[in-house]
């Protein structure tokens, strides 16, 4: 531990550039890991906040902090406008200088606004990382350079003298490369509402809140996949086709070659694929097989529903982060859920805080539980059985619908008990009749009349309702076989059986809706607007 301090000191203050040495005291602690010093806390708040104005050293993320390591692999591409502002707020030489002119750079990107006076024009060009007031005489407002045109502009870097920006270019020259038609270009420097900018998916992500919902959801996938990663998960690409159907809704596409749907009913050749197959709803079975090798696995990509569903929570195609974890059981899925949330939100608050400020203003109807994202952060998530759930419910909301047992919670239970509970809510041990076949059934819990439950859990949020849900699996081959011929289930998932039969460990797993979690960090209301390009009933645009 001392020398793991003694390390961090130095690094701190070749960092910073700090000529005397740093007290003992100044890192609280410290250890040792393969990306370099990492930081569990600092003494000094001085130092903390000089730390976060040198990010291009060091990233810190909820107090603590962890040296960065810049890939040195050399390309030829200009440097983003962030990477321009950053430089000069650092007062470093930015490395889109032009040569032979010390001092001046070229920017590129394109223009969100134009102001011209009589003595001076204000252009502000954005490329997605960042925006820039590009200041120069009033002739650079040529009758091209109009909002959505590209452009690339060469000057010098300087701080700005009004508000709004740290840093402006003062500017010498500007080309537009990618003029822009005025009269047809629909998006003009005001705010457009949802309804219409769905209208326009391919011109959608050029608008403020829409980049800062790409930044965020890029973001937030990166820090899931940081956590699994520190916490030794090997990554899994689940396939996109299957021949399973794992929720055992029935809402799934069918995949038919153009040769299976030429064939007569006299051509007995098999499909395509040799049977029928399905556009993957979960990752979950084959993550399974995988945890039959691999201690911890995880995977996030897409899945597809064919429920005709409307409303904002639903979506065709969506994303779904998986885990399933051997030699565990359902406390262990319950803290590895909400430590993954809490690791990912933490992240995304301290690393896209400009971004969510722009989301969260733009969705003013949602400012009610934007305190959440905090809530989850911060509290443990509060834990009840679907039995106790129910009790809770008849004896405090006799307004809502009554519920017998046995009977599954709709959304409008789920938002109450959020509410009762004062944030997310773990809700355990569902009826059996209400899961699919997998599930492993509680040998601690039953039902009020000795009714069996299973081991299983969903994570309920404000707004969104269910948020992330997950069991441990039955790992009994004989019970696990008679769950399956009482669900009908035959040949096809004798490979699922075997996984018993050789090897098998306790085991459980979850899966989070990743549109949905990014639909509870942003407070963006309708998760059509999560994605892209969103696919849902009624419409697959693009």
């Amino acid at each position: 531990v001392t020398a793991n301090k003694m390390a961090a000191r130095q690094l701190l203050r070749g960092a910073l550039g700090l000529q005397s040495r740093l007290a003992a005291s100044t890192v609280v602690c410290a250890t040792t890991t393969p990306g370099g010093v990492f930081f569990a806390g600092l003494s000094n708040r001085r130092l903390h906040h000089s730390l976060h104005r040198h990010h291009h050293h060091f990233h810190c993320i909820a107090g603590s902090i962890t040296r960065r390591h810049r890939s040195r692999s050399a390309h030829t591409l200009s440097p983003t406008l962030r990477h321009v502002i950053d430089s000069a707020a650092h007062g470093q030489e930015d490395e889109g200088g032009i040569q032979g002119e010390p001092g001046s750079i070229r920017v590129q990107g394109w223009v969100s606004a134009r102001r011209r006076q009589k003595r001076v024009a204000f252009i502000t060009i954005t490329d997605g990382t960042a925006s820039l007031q590009v200041v120069g005489p009033p002739e650079l407002c040529t009758a091209d350079v109009t909002v959505g045109a590209a452009v690339v502009a060469t000057g010098s870097i300087v701080e700005s003298p009004g508000g709004g920006q740290a840093f402006e270019l003062q500017c010498a020259g500007l080309e537009v490369i990618g003029p822009c038609d005025h009269e047809g270009y629909v998006l003009q420097n005001k705010r457009h509402s949802a309804e219409f900018l769905r209208e326009h998916l391919h011109l959608r992500c050029r608008t403020e809140e829409a980049r800062a919902l790409a930044r965020s959801r890029s973001g937030l996938r990166r820090f899931l996949q940081d956590y699994f990663h520190d916490n030794e998960f090997l990554q899994v690409d689940t396939p996109i086709l299957t021949t399973n159907d794992c929720e055992g809704g029935g809402d799934v596409f069918n995949v038919r070659a153009p040769a299976d749907d030429a064939k007569d009913a006299a051509d007995d050749r098999p499909p395509f694929f040799g049977a029928a197959t399905y556009l993957t709803v979960s990752g979950q079975l084959h993550l399974e097989v995988m945890a039959g090798a691999f201690p911890r696995v995880f995977c996030l990509g897409p899945a597809f529903r064919a429920e005709n569903s409307h409303t904002t929570r639903h979506l065709a195609e969506f994303y779904m982060l998986e885990a399933e974890m051997a030699f565990a059981d359902l406390d262990d899925n319950l803290s590895v859920i909400e430590a993954c949330l809490q690791s990912a939100l933490a992240q995304l608050q301290s690393s896209n805080a400009k971004d969510l400020e722009v989301l969260h203003a733009a969705n003013p109807s949602t400012a009610p539980e934007q305190n959440l994202l905090n809530t989850m952060i911060q509290r443990p998530f509060a834990r009840i059985t679907y039995t106790e759930a129910l009790t809770a419910i008849a004896d405090k909301a006799p307004q809502l619908r009554p519920l017998s047992w046995g009977i599954d919670l709709g959304f409008e239970h789920e938002s109450w008990l959020t509410k009762h509970c004062g944030g997310p809510v773990f809700v355990t041990h569902y009826p059996a009749t209400l899961r699919p076949f997998y599930m492993k059934q509680s040998e601690t819990q039953q039902g009020p009349q000795g009714q069996p439950v299973v081991d299983a859990v969903d994570l309920l949020v404000p707004r969104v309702g269910e948020l992330a849900g997950g069991s441990a699996r039955e790992d009994c081959a004989v019970k696990l076989s008679k769950r399956m011929l009482e669900q009908g289930l035959g040949e096809e998932y004798g490979w699922y059986l075997d996984l018993r039969k050789f090897g098998s460990t306790p085991h459980a797993g979850f899966g989070v809706g990743f549109e949905r979690l990014l639909q509870l960090a942003t407070g963006v209301s309708n998760i059509r607007d999560t994605v892209p390009f969103p696919r849902h009933a009624g419409a697959c645009r693009l």
